[in-house]
């Protein structure tokens, strides 16, 4: 189930620090993903694409269709 606008701002809010470790690690693949496309470097762009996928899903899993609490 994915979670309202305002659910997920309150989840958020409730943990900065968490918010702020998980978008830094989606600047830091999105960099990477940068850096190959500049490079033209084809191998490395997809490279970079897994690791932003895993970045968002970290979040999502945390924001936006978190787990029921037990």
């Amino acid at each position: 189930i994915e979670l309202e606008p305002e659910d997920i701002e309150k989840l958020y809010q409730a943990d900065r620090a968490a918010w702020m470790t998980l978008s830094q690690g989606l600047h830091d693949a999105a960099m990477v993903a940068v850096k190959a496309a500049e490079a033209k470097n084809t191998e490395s762009l997809l490279g970079a694409g897994e690791a932003i996928d895993t970045a968002c899903e970290n979040c999502h899993k945390k924001y936006w269709y978190p787990e029921p609490k037990k």
